[in-house]
């Protein structure tokens, strides 16, 4: 090629890169993945070659170490740029928090087997008697209506005592009592189921995590009334475990002629006496004591089946509780 052409083919090629000439001089060059900087120079082998200058010049281009770095919140903060995190606050990609689940703590706080009895006390008359601690610290009641307290002589109204009119110790002139014959600190009673001739059914459950041995409650009044007219009478007490599996029952069961007001039985005769709260003597309807007892109960249903007296209270209720 002569100098002439050669002259010419070279200020051809000058003009045609000359657009991209600010782009190629503010570019990298990288060399076996390294970027040198102004001040680095590359050796015969690619590698850099720093001088004076510390490694920081000459940065390698592979993906960066994801370094955690200790924070206080609950997303833990990654070193997205791997400058091992001295500035955090660029490092703007997180990692997944990771939660530990909290295990509920056992509620139960007894450490040893501990009787309780249900404290009416504080309750006022005609008040609510239902929720977790309201008569024991562990217990709580539920019912189908409104169990409230009530005590002897006045309302509300859940039975009348020594109806029959025979004068007795409890009632010496003979003459009809409210609630009579219930503890002096009162008792319970479902007065809704009473007043509208319904079965009063009861659902006795515990603190979570208490374990119950030996359940007892006392009955007043049951089986002077027959509303409904049945001849077979039959009403239980059931505990069950967590599973729902029976622990431990006890029934109370007995036939009379189809009377409302029975006057005589199979086991217990004249239902008008041995169904009073004050005439029947203990063991009798009128005065029965429910009493279960075994291991691991955490809840007691009391369930009328058949020939229901809708007119009754209760008192005298403990139970032996323990934690597992």
């Amino acid at each position: 090629m002569s100098r002439i052409a050669y002259v010419l083919l070279s200020l051809l090629i000058l003009t045609a890169f000359a657009p991209i000439a600010p782009l190629l001089s503010n570019a990298s060059i990288s060399i076996n993945g390294h970027v040198p900087t102004a001040d680095a120079t590359v050796d015969s082998s690619g590698g850099c070659n720093h001088g004076s200058l510390d490694s920081g010049d000459c940065r390698a281009t592979k993906t960066p170490t994801r370094t955690a770095i200790a924070t206080d919140e609950a997303t833990e903060i990654v070193d997205c740029d791997g400058d091992g995190g001295t500035n955090p606050n660029d490092d703007h990609c997180t990692a997944t928090p990771t939660h530990t689940p909290t295990a509920t703590p056992n509620a139960c706080q007894i450490t040893q087997p501990t009787t309780e009895a249900a404290d009416f006390s504080n309750i006022a008359t005609g008040g609510s008697v239902q929720g977790l601690g309201m008569v024991a610290p562990d217990l709580n009641i539920t019912a189908q209506g409104a169990a409230v307290k009530v005590v002897e002589g006045a309302d509300p109204w859940a039975f009348t005592g020594d109806s029959s009119g025979t004068p007795t110790t409890g009632n010496p002139t003979g003459a009809p009592i409210k609630n009579g014959d219930i503890a002096a600190g009162g008792g319970f009673s479902n007065v809704d189921a009473s007043a509208n001739r319904q079965p009063q059914d009861y659902t006795f459950t515990f603190t979570p995590g208490v374990l119950v041995s030996d359940f007892s409650l006392h009955m007043l009044d049951f089986g002077d009334w027959n509303p409904s007219t049945s001849t077979l009478h039959s009403i239980g007490l059931t505990g069950y475990d967590a599973n729902n599996v029976v622990v431990a029952q006890q029934t109370l069961s007995y036939t009379t002629p189809a009377d409302s007001l029975p006057t005589s039985s199979d086991l217990y005769g004249n239902l008008q006496m041995s169904g009073d709260a004050m005439t029947a003597l203990s063991g009798q309807p009128g005065n029965w004591t429910w009493h279960i007892s075994g291991q691991g109960i955490v809840k007691i249903s009391l369930v009328s089946d058949a020939g229901f007296d809708p007119a009754i209270a209760f008192d005298g209720l403990t139970f032996t509780a323990n934690c597992p």
